[in-house]
């Protein structure tokens, strides 16, 4: 069965009319993405003033990661919405099975953060750790000064632009351009999905939350194979995103720890009891998103 899906996906992007190879296809994405970057780069180090970080996420977004997507696909892709499964809308009703998915799997992915954050490299690497550590306090410092002061205006703002924009610019990015360029060079679904969702944790270089991004991006991935439509993984990690930033700006106003963004993580039995639950529940949510998956 698993190979007829496969096939099933295939032929979908047979429909999209790819009007180049495979190999060349990867290598026109990663040019125009380069020179995207380049460009990006550019920009961003001209930006300045008090809203500079909030500017340069959306110079990074729009440039760096939507443009070079689109450019791209329509440069090896006779029909760009189809290749890139923004062409059609998924069901309500693995909308909703996709919302409850990414609510009920808090405890199960802070325990597997916790685990992650705890991995300690050898002595010989310590200097190494100290580097990675520093750099993953650097960008949740980002994000805090991109929260800028404590209001709802700079609330609403955060989530638009780290929630909604920045899920957005990735989906279109791993999900959107490189799982289906992937998928034509290896023949393969599952082969795609991890890939890509490899590449999606490395580039976010944070080496102590690389697992549980390793597995919101193979989540994302299955969500586009099983649905047939990019919306259902934006869907999902705008919401994502958008979690942590409420989490952010709450601890920021009252200044104490938001409790379901700690639960299950802890050694306590109401914390396993909570990872386990939620695990399983996760477990029974995908099963039912997979079953009720789009006809395509």
């Amino acid at each position: 069965m698993l190979q007829n899906e496969d096939n099933s996906l295939l032929g979908s992007y047979a429909q999209a009319g790819f009007r180049v190879g495979a190999g060349k296809s990867i290598f026109i994405f990663l040019s125009v993405w380069v020179m995207s970057w380049l460009v990006g780069s550019l920009v961003v180090m001209c930006i300045g003033g008090s809203y500079a970080i909030r500017w340069a996420t959306v110079v990074q977004n729009v440039v760096m990661f939507i443009t070079p997507a689109v450019l791209a696909m329509y440069f090896v892709s006779w029909r760009l919405l189809s290749a890139m499964h923004l062409n059609s809308l998924p069901s309500c009703i693995m909308s909703v099975l996709t919302v409850l998915a990414v609510v009920v799997s808090i405890p199960f992915l802070n325990r597997v953060v916790a685990f992650n954050e705890s991995i300690s490299l050898p002595e010989s690497m310590s200097g190494l750790e100290a580097t990675l550590r520093n750099l993953e306090a650097l960008a949740e410092q980002m994000i805090q000064s991109m929260l800028g002061e404590p209001t709802v205006v700079s609330l609403v703002v955060c989530i638009l632009i780290i929630g909604v924009l920045t899920g957005i610019a990735e989906e279109i990015f791993f999900r959107g351009a490189m799982q289906p360029l992937l998928h034509r060079v290896f023949g393969n679904a599952h082969a795609a999905v991890w890939m890509t969702a490899f590449v999606f944790s490395v580039m976010h270089f944070e080496f102590f939350g690389f697992i549980p991004r390793l597995l919101m991006g193979v989540f994302l991935g299955y969500l586009v194979w099983w649905s047939g439509s990019l919306w259902l993984s934006i869907l999902a990690h705008a919401l994502n995103n958008s979690l942590v930033v409420i989490v952010m700006w709450t601890e920021r106003i009252t200044g104490d720890t938001v409790g379901f963004a700690k639960l299950g993580e802890g050694t306590s039995l109401s914390d396993w009891t909570c990872f386990v639950v939620s695990a399983v529940l996760l477990v029974v949510l995908i099963n039912q998103i997979r079953v009720h998956r789009d006809v395509r």
